[in-house]
């Protein structure tokens, strides 16, 4: 399993996910839009990530949210080092 860290800017939050799926699953879990359809949660959190941050995120695919997360600075993979 691998182990992340999410920093939307108020905290960050550390959690283990195999892939993408799981990262947007724990995504959707945190969010106050949990119910949505799958486009509309990604397009959502896109927005809301681009307003935290200033970057653009595309929301076309689970994975492209994923790197553009991950290139923003938002999303990393950790290591076992301490949190």
């Amino acid at each position: 399993m691998r182990k992340f860290e999410y920093n939307d800017g108020s905290e960050k939050k550390f959690f283990e996910s195999e892939n993408v799926e799981g990262v947007v699953d724990f995504l959707r879990k945190k969010s106050w839009s949990s119910d949505q359809n799958e486009k509309e949660f990604l397009r959502k959190t896109a927005k809301l990530a681009n307003m935290w941050s200033g970057h653009t995120f595309r929301y076309d695919s689970k994975e492209s949210f994923v790197k553009d997360l991950m290139s923003a600075g938002m999303l990393r993979e950790i290591s076992d080092e301490k949190t």
